[in-house]
């Protein structure tokens, strides 16, 4: 045993001896291990203390085997709750550890006990056991084959799958074979899902929820939309109501009231601090996109769908503020949707006023990085249907150019007013635009130079 593992407190192998402790002391006031003052100077003398005097020494015995008896007994309730019969190395180290004591290095849970050798020296008295060395031989040791160098630390890659296919190469696991699969099939239980049943009470609320922002009038939908935004009592309808908002916007693409009310709705859901929107914000989301970006939101292109895009984009910044924190890939990847929207020359200028009124309401930075870079390739291909003689292009043209003017004007006098941005970037919008961005951005000529 090392000296620090009895009595000690683990610092330069100082011996400490708690107040009240009392050792088991046989005939003769002897310990009854055995342990005698000359094993004490030898331990005390391989920590560092060689001139321990004979009666400290025959003072600690009792206290040391005090402490022995201690952490074997601590050890043995390790071994039986171990279900085991024989004390091993680890059965004392857990003991020890139990104590808050450092635990014995240098001795391993061998199956066989090791073997102590008694040896008496000539001119003492004194008794000393080791453990017996191995005898080597020498010509087994040159004749040896010099042991293998140790492998370079390396690393490798290897497809996990391809396309959705595993590939059969030595780093992947071997598939296993169908004729086995099918037998487990026969042993597999399918737990059929649980109906999500609703009271009856939220049965006739959710129906005349739905009848009313139908068919209702429109005092009769303020009423409700007003309800549902302050309503806590309703968070079992919510699934219910999410997916009412995504089927019916699907089934009403030209109704331009319904789709109105749709995003009403979802701005009331959002909005009621008391409802659990979270985990239904993937229904939410496609239904209002749709309503930003959509190609054709109404019946005939006189009507104003451009007010519901409007409110479609601020209804998205909304679900961001509120569950963006959660997730914080949720809007780089509208962002990413929009910007996708904006640069593709196939869709309608709709979708590019939906797309641009969207990357807006993000702040100045999502403009600056987003859209801004685009402006150079997209503006120059806008001027030729700006002078269309198709009514309803020419309108769409002027609106996309409109919002484009709102969007880079307040762009450039936030940027201006918080010091950031940069005079080429000032200089290259007033190329594309002209004097028609001078209204938009509230600023003097002399500020943009």
């Amino acid at each position: 045993m090392n000296g620090s593992g009895f009595g000690t407190n683990g610092e330069g192998g100082s011996i400490t001896i708690p107040n009240g402790s009392i050792g088991h002391l046989g005939q003769n006031n002897e310990p009854l291990l055995g342990l005698t003052p000359a094993t004490i100077r030898s331990i005390a003398s391989a920590n560092g203390h060689p001139n321990l005097s004979n009666e400290v020494a025959k003072a600690l015995c009792p206290e040391v085997e005090y402490r022995m008896r201690e952490i074997i007994q601590e050890a043995s309730k390790f071994m039986r709750h171990s279900k085991r019969s024989k004390l091993s190395v680890e059965d004392v180290n857990h003991s020890l550890r139990l104590k808050s004591v450092e635990a014995l290095y240098g001795f391993s849970a061998s199956k066989e006990p090791l073997h102590l050798t008694r040896m008496v020296q000539s001119n003492s008295n004194n008794v000393v056991y080791s453990i017996e060395d191995k005898e080597l031989d020498f010509d087994e040791i040159i004749n040896a084959p010099p042991p293998k160098c140790p492998q370079d630390h390396s690393l490798g890659i290897h497809w996990l799958a391809v396309d959705g296919v595993q590939p059969h190469i030595p780093q992947n696991p071997t598939p296993a074979k169908r004729d086995a699969n099918k037998k487990n099939q026969n042993a597999t239980k399918v737990v059929p899902l649980v109906k999500h049943t609703l009271s009856k009470e939220l049965q006739l609320y959710f129906e005349k929820v739905k009848t009313t922002l139908l068919d209702g009038n429109a005092k009769s939908i303020d009423g409700v939309l007003d309800l549902i935004s302050k309503d806590s009592g309703i968070h079992h309808l919510v699934p219910y109501l999410t997916k009412f908002v995504f089927d019916q916007v699907h089934a009403h693409l030209r109704d331009l009231d319904t789709l109105m009310v749709l995003m009403r709705l979802s701005r009331s859901l959002v909005i009621n601090e008391e409802l659990n929107v979270e985990p239904y914000v993937h229904q939410l989301m496609p239904a209002i996109c749709t309503c930003m970006v959509g190609k054709r939101l109404c019946a005939e292109p006189t009507e104003n769908h451009w007010a519901l895009r409007d409110y479609s984009a601020s209804l998205v910044l909304l679900v961001c503020e509120r569950f963006g924190r959660g997730y914080p890939a949720f809007q780089p990847r509208v962002t990413k949707t929009l910007v996708q929207a904006f640069c593709d020359p196939s869709k309608p200028l709709t979708t590019h006023y939906g797309a641009i009124k969207g990357l807006s309401v993000f702040g100045p930075q999502v403009v600056e990085t987003s859209l801004i870079p685009h402006l150079k390739d997209y503006v120059p291909k806008l001027q030729p249907k700006l002078e269309s003689k198709n009514l309803n292009e020419l309108n769409e043209a002027k609106r996309v150019k409109t919002a484009l003017l709102e969007c880079v004007g307040k762009y450039i006098y936030q940027m201006s007013k918080n010091g950031g941005g940069s005079g080429g970037d000032y200089e290259e919008l007033r190329l594309l635009f002209g004097d028609s961005l001078l209204p938009y951005c509230n600023l003097t000529d002399t500020n943009l130079e």
